[in-house]
């Protein structure tokens, strides 16, 4: 949950590559944003997938600090069926503040 009185904004975008499940992923709508501690948060909001539709996303993620190699994330559409699983980032770094 957001903060009461607070603007949530946002933008996500998802490519996983496959070979299981190849998908393009496009928010629309970021709903709430929410720290559960000083190194986890969440994020849900609405999607595309592959271009079309409207599906919720949930995005969990960890801040394992500087320089980010540690840093994990797993994103969810449940009306698709699809869930990476807890993945470690490939570059970049997750910042919770």
């Amino acid at each position: 949950m957001s903060t009461p009185g607070c603007t949530v904004s946002g933008e996500e975008t998802y490519q996983d590559h496959g070979p299981a499940q190849p998908l393009t992923v496009k928010s629309t709508s970021v709903a709430a944003v929410a720290c559960t501690s000083g190194t986890e948060g969440s994020t849900v909001g609405t999607v595309t997938v592959n271009g079309s539709g409207s599906h919720e996303f949930e995005i969990d993620v960890t801040d394992e600090g500087e320089p980010g190699t540690s840093d994990t994330y797993g994103i969810r559409f449940p009306d698709v069926g699809y869930d990476s699983g807890t993945q470690t980032l490939q570059g970049g770094s997750i910042q919770i503040r």
